[in-house]
């Protein structure tokens, strides 16, 4: 309210003033902050604490529908969060990790200078943005050869490579931990990686301009959220509990996000996990609010269920995707296991249950396929025209 000209401007159009937030239970006297605003009051949203060497910017992939700049300060020490969801997989800060990420165009001189910083721990990359034939056997060859026990990296990147190893029957070594974020893990995805490397794997929520929200334990029964550094609501709830998550982050105080609206869905778990940490919980993200399908005499169909359609019959396919055209109509991408002597079968019961859902108003056309299309490196379930 003092430091931002944005915020001062928009808590005194619906006359709140600092007093007025005494206790966690005033927050809701708080307006909710959109992703519209952040993209039209970039500047004015930066505080007076923005004026130092440490201030960068950054943009998020639109995953959630709307791309956007932020600004955060590179000196506050996030990494420490890491190093804890590190503890519980039983892995070490230094330990060293294989990464299938993006990986921006850098100079030679800035990336020898990285190694040097990270020395003597060993960061073997992929970039998500090049999931080849020749990428893969390259990188299977030296992540054997190397042996990292950290594998981290998108969900839908790991899983193409998981599957590339299955379906070309290569051996690979098996990491301690498997790390993936950037979207929700399917029942199907995670059985065919941990079967794969015959490791665990561990789910981390966070996002560009917020990292580091929560993660599983060893336990893996909901995420544990990071309430150090992060307050998170759940508001919009529906009937079993999940709602809109909204975020406010305590630690960037150059380019405060106060109860930010993010674009995904989960809801609070109100138990304490088995495995002592009492960090609360929250459910895996389901669906993000671009996620949900428009259906004409329909209405909404929210993404959380889209994305659990294959749930009863996981193996049958070994990837899949909704595409929803200009004209509302449907296509259905499937990878199938033809390993699996049921896989027509059931592949079509779940086309017909959509057909149901969707009751008969548009068109689901099924499309058999080898691979799923990506959003640069990152495989998404839903995808809108």
């Amino acid at each position: 309210y003092l430091n931002s000209s944005f915020y001062k401007n928009k808590y005194q159009k619906v006359g709140l003033k600092i007093d007025d937030i005494k206790s966690k239970d005033d927050l809701v006297k708080i307006p909710i902050l959109t992703k519209q605003e952040i993209k039209d009051n970039l500047e004015n949203i930066l505080t007076k604490k923005a004026n130092d060497p440490f201030v960068k910017t950054g943009t998020t992939g639109g995953s959630t529908g709307l791309p956007t700049r932020y600004y955060y300060s590179s000196k506050y020490p996030l990494e420490a969060f890491a190093w804890r969801y590190l503890s519980w997989w039983n892995l070490k800060p230094w330990d060293d990790g294989a990464f299938i990420w993006r990986i921006p165009s850098q100079k030679n001189w800035l990336s020898i200078l990285n190694k040097l910083a990270w020395w003597p721990i060993k960061k073997i990359r992929l970039d998500a943005n090049e999931l080849t034939f020749d990428r893969f056997k390259d990188y299977i060859h030296i992540l054997n050869k190397k042996r990292p026990p950290l594998l981290q990296g998108y969900v839908g990147a790991v899983f193409e490579i998981a599957l590339f190893i299955k379906e070309n029957n290569i051996f690979i070594y098996s990491p301690k931990a498997i790390w993936v974020t950037s979207a929700p893990v399917s029942n199907i995805q995670r059985t065919i990686i941990e079967s794969v490397f015959r490791a665990p794997l561990y789910n981390e929520y966070g996002t560009s301009e917020i990292p580091w929200i929560s993660a599983q334990c060893s336990k893996k029964d909901g995420l544990h959220i990071n309430i150090e550094g992060r307050l998170l609501e759940i508001i919009k709830k529906d009937i079993s509990g999940q709602g809109s998550i909204i975020i406010t982050d305590l630690i960037n105080y150059v380019f405060p996000l106060i109860r930010y609206e993010i674009g995904d869905k989960a809801k609070l778990l109100n138990y304490q996990c088995a495995c002592g940490i009492k960090l609360p919980l929250m459910s895996e993200v389901k669906g993000r609010i671009s996620d949900n399908l428009q259906i004409p005499d329909r209405g909404i169909v929210d993404g959380s269920y889209l994305t659990t359609i294959f749930d009863d019959f996981p193996n049958s396919v070994l990837g899949f995707q909704i595409i929803q055209k200009k004209d509302f109509n449907i296509t259905l991408k499937v990878v199938p296991n033809k390993s699996y002597s049921k896989w027509k079968d059931e592949v079509e019961i779940v086309k017909n249950n959509l057909v149901s859902v969707f009751k008969n108003s548009v068109r689901v056309e099924l499309v058999f396929c080898t691979n799923l299309l990506s959003d640069r490196g990152k495989t998404r379930y839903i995808i809108k025209e």
